[in-house]
């Protein structure tokens, strides 16, 4: 992988083939054959994630995204065993930290609380999601994230994703709010096909 695929600018800027970020972005996953494909349309299944992404935008209200300290326990508590909080640390690059992992994606993924996704994911499946994390920060919006896992401990499972950018007090972004429902590939496959 070159450098230039491995920074958000990579999927923000335009060209002649791709558009948008969005088809860039899915046309280097689809590629590299990655375990996402995001959905700037936010076209969710679950009626979940519809939830939380109404609730992502009440509470942005006229920001281009809410606050960290809106979305407190009390408001994200039907989401909260689904829901992962991951920081970009910029002092070491683009490496992105789980800062808090529900307790429903631990009973299939382990604990990754305070992990890095290097340190959870291979390096070449890695890059899926990093990308897919520098993306929906640099564009500052909420996607919808399909996702086909391929560590082989959940290759199992298939999953949806509601994956956006929270602001900081001094008005940075570098949270990203995730809630993520898996489900067995060929459960999935079943209750969409």
């Amino acid at each position: 992988m070159n450098s230039a695929q491995s920074h958000p600018q990579s999927f923000t800027a335009k060209t002649d083939k791709h558009p948008d970020p969005f088809a860039l972005f899915n046309a280097f996953a689809h590629e590299r054959h990655g375990a996402c494909f995001c959905d700037p349309e936010l076209a969710f299944v679950r009626l979940e994630l519809k939830a939380v992404a109404a609730l992502w935008r009440e509470k942005a209200g006229p920001r281009p995204m809410p606050l960290r300290d809106d979305l407190d326990a009390r408001s994200l508590k039907p989401f909260l065993p689904n829901m992962t909080l991951i920081e970009r640390v910029a002092a070491v690059g683009h490496r992105y930290r789980l800062r808090l992992h529900g307790t429903s994606l631990t009973h299939y993924a382990g604990d990754h609380t305070g992990h890095f996704v290097e340190e959870m994911i291979p390096p070449e499946m890695a890059v899926s999601y990093t990308g897919i994390y520098d993306l929906a920060l640099a564009e500052g919006r909420p996607l919808r994230v399909v996702w086909d896992y391929q560590v082989p401990a959940i290759s199992y499972l298939k999953g949806e994703s509601f994956l956006a950018p929270l602001m900081a007090k001094d008005g940075s972004a570098n949270l990203l709010l995730s809630v993520t429902y898996a489900e067995a590939k060929s459960h999935a496959a079943t209750r969409t096909g």
